[in-house]
């Protein structure tokens, strides 16, 4: 069974708000203004909470997570992000 990772909630959560505005859930103008990522982050911090997934490896400026597992750079900043031990 795969683990599910912070990406996969990241994921989920995009999924999430993409099917609301198809939906009509939610009001275009939040899609036009970039309010999106707002609603993004939100579901993605609730499933993260309810599922116990840590974000560690986000860039403690920005907020933000790396592009990839192999590149450990913010995408705002580009400095490079270190996991904190806990």
């Amino acid at each position: 069974m795969k683990k599910i990772t912070n990406d996969d909630t990241r994921d989920i959560s995009i999924r999430c708000v993409d099917s609301m505005f198809e939906h009509n859930l939610l009001d275009s103008k939040y899609y036009e203004q970039d309010d999106e990522f707002k609603i993004q982050d939100i579901i993605h911090k609730e499933i993260n909470k309810a599922l116990n997934i840590s974000e560690d490896d986000v860039c403690p400026k920005c907020n933000q997570n790396p592009y990839s597992d192999t590149d450990k750079h913010c995408p705002v900043c580009f400095e490079e992000i270190n996991k904190e031990k806990k």
